[in-house]
């Protein structure tokens, strides 16, 4: 415990009281230093002015002898370095030089001025010291003309007189601040002598009642704590006390009994628990056993799943291929109909006959799709990679979609860069340009269907097809891109659509190495961009 509790606690109440008393104890030094100091300034002051005011005779008259025991009476004076009186010319007329020569000189200059001068600075011995030159003046008295005087007062009669003046000569004492600054260092030790024994003696009292009241009870908890660590509950803590270190040894014996009942019940359930593990081992096992023949009859479900899947996909691929002959047959004959190959018709029979047209063109896409979408899940699209501009493919959709956007009044623009080569697959490249274009025109009223092409700085090429129409709402996003899904983006309009161009366009984007996402906000317009690496390096 050298270094425990109780010695922090010490620690803390010391730098607690040298921060606090350490300022306050230079302070008071330093207020006893400046009144000492100014004390002896005053006391060197009061001297050089009385010799000033007794030496005028002396001086005048150039009487030395008066001036030697003038001089005499300032002798006991402990602090005093040096005394000179001397006339207005500067000539020392006596002098006392208990400590040296002043190593002050009264110049000129200083004679010039007629008020007391003190000046701070250091002996010949190097020790601080203050220098006084007093100016001594000739005070004459002159009576008034009449002798009213005499009536008055002897204080109004001073008042009534005129005082003229005249420097007669100078008195030039220096006094010694050594024995100043050695009463100064004496009280400064003697405080922080002080000031060190009642700091110990509180220490030392500080540090018992700690002991007593703190760091003993903390050693009991202690000792409790170290045998409950080893098993042992049995022994308390016995501190007989009301306060809270009592309530917290008694909550502490408290918490070490239900402990102690706590582990039993514990060391109980460890035991059921042993019991019941192995029983369930036991089950755990038959499970094991049953879950393994129903997970080879799912496997073999999957595989006749999958089989099912892949004949559909075949099934709708051939018959697709097989129901696009005659309906191409339909469209053929009919659009030959139309023109008036087979003869003249009436209007009548030519709106019919466009509605078969577009119906037959309608389910010729539709079966497209479902064919295209066909071969992709089954793993039979064949890719025929070539070299080729995307700007080429790009003018070949607008070409394409022109007569439908001009016939909604909407604009179509394109920001492409140009002569960007890329090695892929140009006609599924264009079914998937031209999926999008379509879907933004078909959802555009007003506004415009912008198309955008660019390369990134990681190699691939991004196209854009950015549209102003009725957007698409949050909820139906996740929706978008499903196998026969059609989005409700307008309430009040419907859109003609099979629900595949979406999804196989995602489809093929895919099989190209490429991702597709979409950004869009409801009423205000979609943008779906689509990135292909320049050079296509899957299976063809």
């Amino acid at each position: 415990m050298r270094f425990g509790l109780r010695f922090k606690f010490i620690t803390v109440i010391f730098v607690s009281v040298v921060l606090v008393a350490g300022p306050f104890l230079w302070f008071f030094i330093s207020q006893q230093r400046t009144l000492l100091t100014d004390e002896l300034v005053e006391r060197g002051k009061i001297l050089s002015e009385n010799l000033a005011r007794n030496s005028e005779y002396g001086i005048l008259t150039e009487d030395k002898v008066l001036l030697r025991q003038l001089i005499r009476s300032v002798e006991p004076h402990k602090d005093l370095i040096y005394v000179e009186i001397m006339d207005v010319a500067g000539k020392i007329l006596t002098s006392y030089y208990p400590l040296g020569y002043p190593k002050v000189v009264v110049t000129k200059e200083n004679r010039v001025e007629d008020k007391l001068i003190i000046n701070y600075t250091t002996s010949l011995a190097g020790e601080p010291i203050y220098d006084f030159l007093v100016p001594v003046w000739l005070q004459t008295i002159e009576e008034a003309e009449s002798d009213w005087f005499i009536e008055k007062e002897p204080e109004e009669i001073t008042e009534s007189k005129e005082t003229k003046t005249d420097k007669i000569g100078f008195v030039h004492v220096g006094i010694d601040l050594k024995s100043t600054y050695h009463n100064i260092d004496r009280m400064r030790n003697f405080s922080i002598l002080t000031f060190g024994l009642v700091y110990i003696l509180l220490a030392i009292i500080f540090s018992l009642f700690f002991n007593r009241v703190v760091v003993k009870p903390i050693q009991r908890f202690t000792i409790r704590a170290e045998a409950i660590s080893s098993g042992d509950f049995e022994r308390k803590i016995n501190i007989n006390r009301s306060d809270e270190i009592g309530q917290l040894a008694d909550s502490f014996d408290s918490m070490a009994e239900n402990l102690k009942n706590d582990i039993n019940i514990i060391k109980d359930s460890e035991k059921k628990l042993k019991e019941y593990s192995e029983l369930l081992e036991d089950r755990v096992e038959e499970r094991t056993n049953e879950l393994e023949k129903i997970n080879i009859k799912l496997l073999n479900s999957i595989d006749k799943v999958k089989e099912s899947d892949r004949m559909k996909s075949v099934f709708l691929a051939n018959m697709s291929h097989e129901l696009r002959t005659p309906l191409n047959s339909i469209i053929g004959f009919t659009g030959m109909m139309l023109m008036g190959m087979a003869g003249d018709i009436t209007e009548e029979q030519n709106k019919q006959l466009t509605m078969v047209k577009n119906s037959g063109q309608h389910l010729l896409n539709l079966i497209n799709d479902i064919l295209d979408i066909s071969k992709v899940e089954a793993g039979k699209t064949d890719l025929f990679n070539e070299e080729f501009y995307i700007e080429d493919v790009i003018k070949e959709v607008i070409d394409t979609v022109t007569p439908f956007v001009n016939r909604k009044g909407i604009n179509l623009l394109e920001q492409i860069s140009k002569k960007i080569m890329i090695f892929s697959d140009r006609k599924r490249i264009k079914q998937i340009l031209m999926n999008l274009t379509s879907n933004a025109v078909k959802f555009t009223d007003k506004g415009s269907v912008k198309i955008e092409s660019k390369v990134l700085k990681n190699g691939l090429l991004e196209l854009c097809v950015i549209d102003t129409g009725v957007g698409i709402k949050k909820e139906d996003m996740g929706k978008l891109f499903g196998f026969f899904q059609q989005v409700d983006m307008s309430s009040t309009k419907k859109h003609e659509g099979t629900g595949l161009g979406l999804y196989l366009s995602k489809k093929l984007v895919t099989l190209l190495g490429g991702e597709i996402t979409v950004k869009s906000e409801y009423g205000k317009g979609s943008k779906f961009t689509f990135t292909l690496p320049l050079k296509y390096k899957g299976k063809t």
